[in-house]
């Protein structure tokens, strides 16, 4: 690593109010001749000159007993998150407060704020992270902006610096994605095969009517012509794209793998594929995300504002610790805040919690909504559809 410019070691707001109480207090002694008046002016002004040598000292010693470093974690799914880790190391005596501002590549979305910090302890490492959106290729980092002061606060120097890691590798391609989902074609209308995820009300019939100019034949109910002597037609609902949900629920059985190569991640993958399939049909997509106990909920969207929300979800979706609980619960509540109409709901979980949700999807589709099941194995991603029970 190198250091890039030294911008300024100055007095923090502190360190000038305490140093301004100093100088009044032994203006005071001038006038008084009140020795206590001189003794805690002194120490006023003195403690902040220390701070500020204290931060000139430390700011010198960057590269030799202060290492920074930036880890760069790459990705194989292109639309999950990489972590990006930059780690202060303390080798010697230097302890403070540490902030730094991160320059990303060009072309690199972050998906938190690309700054962190903390309080640097002598001898230990300070780690900080944030996320980014990777695209594949090999991309170049922009420097640090490092914010030090020392333990008391009433001094900071900003550094420019060029840690180690710059480059890396941040998403390698989804080779055969598309041959991984193995699609199930289906005449149930309650399927959801990938081509058939989006539905659009427009073929169930509301009510006839007599013929008007303008009126497709097709349209015509001959059963009613026949029984009334009049051309009649059939009214169909107007066509409205259906939202299509992305249950995601995740188990511990979903880490076990390669890195990058995790059931887990082949989820994310697989969710990412097919939101931007969707979104290439103008479709509406949402997502539920619920790991353990956490949950992150995105409302539905249109088109790739619906893929942006998605990838989001995922790359701030924790590993799981445990088997979520209450799924039902958290869909029909979802479905009540952001999608009250029709919706396709598609659960991305492993085989072994598919069978334990099955009562949770019957139960989903006996409430009308259209349920899918991608199942997610290491050697295998199959979408296949939820019937109701006999």
């Amino acid at each position: 690593m190198r250091v890039v410019e030294t911008r300024y070691v100055r007095p923090t707001r502190s360190g000038h109010l305490l140093a301004l109480s100093g100088a009044v207090l032994v203006g005071l002694y001038v006038v008084t001749q009140l020795k206590s008046a001189l003794l805690v002016g002194g120490l006023l002004l003195g403690i902040p000159l220390a701070s500020y040598l204290y931060t000139v000292m430390a700011v010198s010693e960057i590269g030799r007993r202060l290492i920074i470093e930036r880890n760069v974690a790459g990705s194989a799914v292109e639309a999950y998150a990489a972590p990006i880790v930059v780690a202060f190391h303390s080798l010697g005596w230097i302890m403070g407060y540490v902030h730094f501002t991160d320059t990303p590549p060009k072309g690199i979305t972050p998906l938190t704020k690309p700054a962190g910090g903390g309080i640097l302890l002598p001898w230990r490492v300070l780690e900080a992270s944030y996320l980014i959106s990777p695209r594949i290729g090999r991309w170049r980092f922009g420097p640090l902006t490092v914010t030090f002061s020392d333990p008391l606060g009433l001094a900071e120097a900003v550094v420019i610096v060029e840690p180690d890691g710059a480059r890396a590798v941040a998403g390698t391609p989804s080779r055969g994605l598309a041959e991984e989902v193995s699609l199930v074609n289906v005449e149930d209308p309650y399927s959801t095969p990938t081509s058939r995820l989006i539905k659009r009300e427009g073929t169930e019939i509301y009510g006839i009517r007599e013929f008007q100019e303008g009126d497709e034949l097709r349209l015509i109910d001959w059963k009613a012509t026949a029984r009334l002597g009049k051309l009649f037609v059939r009214e169909l609902r107007r066509e409205t794209t259906i939202p299509v949900l992305f249950l995601f629920v995740p188990t511990p059985r979903m880490l076990e793998g390669e890195p990058y190569k995790t059931p887990f991640e082949q989820a994310a993958r697989a969710i990412y594929k097919l939101s931007r399939e969707l979104a290439g049909r103008d479709g509406i997509i949402g997502i539920l995300s619920i790991s353990g106990t956490e949950t992150i909920a995105a409302p539905p969207a249109k088109g790739l504002e619906g893929v942006a929300r998605v990838v989001e979800a995922l790359s701030l979706t924790p590993p799981p610790k445990s088997a979520p609980k209450g799924v039902v619960d958290l869909v029909l509540e979802y479905l009540r805040k952001h999608s009250p109409g029709r919706s396709v709901i598609v659960l991305v979980t492993d085989r072994e919690a598919s069978n334990v949700y099955s009562k949770d999807l019957e139960y989903l589709v006996e409430k009308r909504l259209r349920v899918a099941l991608m199942v997610v194995e290491r050697e295998e991603i199959a979408l296949e559809p939820v019937r109701a029970s006999a």
